[in-house]
């Protein structure tokens, strides 16, 4: 029995050998296909990787206007079913599939957070063959910035339609649709510039109308009309009448004026305290929440009783940002503060606007309201629309607003790679 045993494990080796001799001699004869096959299956691979690094570019620079920068990229996890991190795509005519994802670096699975160093990563399968590719991207932080240069040199930019029936404004005025009445423009000498334009007074996207209005630019500074002059316009100065307007200026305007009121609205606040019935005080050093850039809120109610608003201990390098949350606002306070330049009331979501038993100092961020204007607003206004009654001002020679704004990430399409790109 022992020596059947043994010849049956001799024999069990020697088939085992023969089998592997065939396999090798059958290997010989289709190894320069296979590696052929292989090549192309890498290569193919590679570009596959590539393609989804480009998509996930694209797909980024869709997002951009989201305030919380995080959410623009593919986060690294696993789909279920799925054998790699990120998001899974192909391309037309390739035989396979690639994953992409964000993370901070191009070693390490962590979650991008909006902030600092942003790496992709794409693995791609094609056949047999897995190829893995990585870039750094360009993202540029505009913290404390302003969103638009051209948007801040505005006295005021109102998207749609203005009706007036008097006043004046001591700096530029920027209106997107008709604008119906008379009016002062740009009393004081603040010029804006738009593009190559470094003198305008006056940037009307459609008509300006009623008859015998008449409507002054001062100061010799220039009017864009997109529309027809359907009353009388008056250049003081030597200004000139240009009839271009750029299309796309008041789009691009309310697009960025939107996202910097939606980031301010999520950045942290404390309720301001408006319980006293006569005054409302706030000790800036009691807010500690964002550095020198102290965030409050309120309710639309609580601005219509007649109140003063002293801001207290508040420094050349403060911001002081109230946002207020409601739809209606009939304003009824008074500020005091060392630095009425660097306020800013967020109207976020506020639909109408009615400034009449008090000044409103500050600028007003208010891109979806309807602003009716009996009394004088002090700094720059960003509003939807514009009624005013009477003869109110518009004041912006000590008032252009120099605060800071809401940290918001941009991402620059025309960059895209920042330089550091790796393939295996």
């Amino acid at each position: 029995m022992n020596i059947k045993g043994s010849a049956l494990i001799a024999v069990v080796v020697l088939s085992a050998v023969g089998a592997t001799l065939i396999v090798g001699s059958l290997m010989v004869s289709v190894s320069n296909y296979n590696l052929a096959m292989s090549r192309s299956n890498s290569e193919a691979a590679l570009l596959l990787a590539e393609a989804g690094l480009n998509e996930e570019l694209i797909s980024i620079g869709s997002k951009t206007s989201q305030t919380d920068a995080s959410t623009w990229v593919t986060v690294p996890a696993k789909t279920s079913g799925e054998p790699y991190e990120g998001r899974k795509g192909t391309v037309p005519g390739v035989s396979g599939n690639y994953w992409v994802y964000g993370t901070t670096s191009p070693t390490v699975k962590t979650a991008w957070t909006g902030t600092g160093p942003l790496y992709l990563v794409a693995v791609a399968k094609v056949g047999g063959a897995i190829r893995t590719a990585s870039l750094e991207v360009k993202v540029t932080q505009s913290a404390g910035s302003t969103p638009t240069t051209s948007g801040s040199d505005f006295n005021a930019i109102v998207f749609g339609n203005v009706d007036t029936k008097g006043g004046h404004s001591e700096g530029p005025i920027a209106v997107g649709g008709n604008w119906n009445g008379p009016y002062e423009i740009n009393q004081h000498s603040a010029s804006a510039k738009i593009g190559t334009d470094t003198r305008v007074g006056l940037y009307n996207g459609g008509q300006i109308t009623r008859g015998n209005a008449v409507k002054k630019v001062f100061n010799g500074f220039n009017a864009y009309i997109g529309g027809q002059i359907n009353c009388i316009l008056t250049m003081l100065g030597n200004g000139t009448i240009y009839n271009t307007v750029g299309t796309n200026w008041f789009t691009t305007e309310e697009s960025k004026w939107q996202s910097q009121s939606d980031a301010i609205g999520a950045m942290t606040d404390m309720r301001l305290d408006v319980s006293d019935m006569n005054n409302v005080r706030m000790d800036v050093t009691k807010n500690t929440l964002n550095g020198n850039v102290k965030v409050y809120w309120v309710d639309d109610k609580d601005l219509a009783p007649l109140k003063t608003l002293d801001i207290q201990n508040m420094t050349a390098s403060d911001t002081v940002i109230i946002n207020v949350e409601g739809s209606n606002v009939d304003w009824g306070w008074q500020v005091n503060a060392p630095f009425k330049n660097r306020i800013l009331w967020n109207f976020q979501n506020v639909a109408n606007i009615k400034v009449a038993n008090r000044h409103l100092t500050g600028m007003m961020l208010a891109p979806k309201a309807h602003v009716q204007q009996y009394n004088n607003i002090q700094g720059t206004m960003i509003a939807k629309r514009w009624s005013n009654y009477g003869a109110p001002e518009m004041h912006f020679t000590n008032f252009k607003y120099a605060g800071a704004f809401a940290a918001q990430s941009t991402f620059s399409t025309t960059v895209g790679y920042k330089g550091n790109y790796n393939a295996q």
